[in-house]
């Protein structure tokens, strides 16, 4: 009987794995790597497909959405103008006055602008407070001493003298 020695046995089942493991698992591997990556790369590209078709869809879908306001609108504007066109032929048939008379039209018996009673009056009134006011800001503006009294009131002294008025007499020279 053969006796392999355990450690023989235990090079040899390691070489053995190695040999199946490079052989047999790695190009199978490979394969499945090479096979995955061209995967996902048809992947990434049909993603960006989608993108691109999924923004052209959203700017279209934009683009019906404003068309469909802008024909909501215009068919309302037809309707209102369907309606104004037929009320026009409706009440156009009536052969109605555009204006009536209510009350007869009278002339004016006395002007009513301007009153000049009123104006005269008002300029009458106006003038003579002007005039009262002119006087007291005449008067107070006054300081002429005119009596000799007023010099001894207003000097706290007797007066000496007064000057008779003269008439002032032009220099021809």
């Amino acid at each position: 009987m053969l006796q392999f020695h355990p450690h023989s046995f235990l090079q040899r089942k390691e070489h053995l794995d190695k040999k199946l493991i490079h052989n047999l698992f790695l190009p199978l591997l490979l394969k499945q790597a090479n096979t995955v990556s061209q995967n996902l790369a048809a992947l990434e590209e049909e993603m960006q497909r989608s993108k691109g078709q999924y923004q052209d869809l959203s700017g279209k879908e934009a683009e019906y959405q404003r068309l469909s306001r802008e024909v909501e609108t215009n068919r309302q504007l037809f309707d209102t103008f369907m309606a104004r066109q037929k009320e026009t032929e409706v009440t156009g048939n009536f052969n109605s006055a555009v204006a009536r008379f209510t009350d007869l039209a009278v002339a004016a018996v006395d002007p009513i602008k301007p009153n000049k009673k009123l104006i005269v009056v008002l300029a009458f009134v106006a003038a003579i407070g002007f005039g009262i006011v002119v006087a007291f800001v005449m008067d107070s503006l006054n300081d002429t001493i005119k009596t000799t009294r007023e010099v001894e009131s207003i000097l706290q002294q007797r007066a000496l003298g007064v000057c008779a008025e003269s008439s002032r007499e032009k220099d021809t020279r």
